[in-house]
């Protein structure tokens, strides 16, 4: 798999026809089970890009390839974790993960143990017969997550998917998404304003500036595999040049 974006550039336009620039110019690749993070300030074009890759939004100029194939819409190839989680509350656990299986006339003895399989990867055991009513937030997530999984997608986008969680709960969900990521061949592109949780999940960071949204630089961030690799010097050193580049936005 590999996902192209080429030299795509945003401009939304206010209620009284003024063009807003929101992208210039970005441009980079995403290779088969890399796990890429965009970082940036809130209101550098960082979820409008992923919003174009997803094929909700279009650029107004330049392209996104998936595979050579231009991206002009949604597709099964690309599912979508969004920071808030709104799952069918009539469906269970179980039936919210087999959804996507089942529009896509997926047989329901296949499905079921596909999302089981993903049930047991996410840790969910237990919840199957469960309602989203009697979930936490962060197992909320984990039913989302696994739910964009079962569907096999090329590409995982996600969209500050930890930003409304408690601190001890967002660790741990970076913690699980770096096992899924490990145990799976899924490619990963993630969106996230917090400095630590693109260090600690990123091989690669891309790192955007604003007014309009641009790539400042590409870091190719040491791998982890653990909480407590963010105090090592390999780390430090990376997050060093990071805060450096945000202490140039205030």
């Amino acid at each position: 798999m590999k996902l192209e974006i080429t030299s795509v550039e945003k401009v939304y336009e206010t209620l009284k026809g003024q063009p807003v620039p929101a992208l210039k110019n970005i441009s980079f690749d995403v290779t088969t089970n890399t796990f890429t993070v965009l970082v940036g300030p809130s209101g550098c074009g960082k979820s409008t890009l992923l919003r174009i890759v997803a094929g909700l939004e279009s650029p107004t100029s330049g392209q996104v390839h998936l595979d050579g194939k231009q991206i002009t819409g949604p597709g099964a190839d690309r599912g979508m974790v969004f920071q808030a989680y709104t799952p069918f509350s009539w469906r269970t656990v179980l039936d919210n993960i087999t959804f996507g299986l089942e529009l896509k006339k997926v047989d329901r003895k296949t499905a079921r143990e596909t999302a089981h399989h993903y049930i047991d990867l996410m840790g969910l055991n237990g919840f199957e017969e469960a309602y989203p009513r009697e979930l936490s937030g962060g197992m909320l997530q984990r039913v989302a997550i696994a739910r964009a999984l079962a569907n096999e997608p090329a590409l995982l986008l996600m969209d500050e998917p930890f930003g409304a969680l408690d601190a001890q709960t967002r660790e741990k969900m970076q913690e699980l998404l770096l096992k899924v990521d490990r145990t799976t061949s899924t490619t990963i592109l993630f969106v996230t304003h917090d400095l630590d949780e693109a260090l600690f999940l990123g091989e690669r960071i891309v790192v955007f500036g604003k007014n309009p949204g641009h790539i400042i630089k590409i870091f190719d961030a040491p791998v982890t595999n653990n909480l407590t690799d963010k105090l090592e010097e390999k780390f430090i050193g990376v997050k060093r040049q990071l805060l450096e580049i945000f202490e140039s936005f205030k």
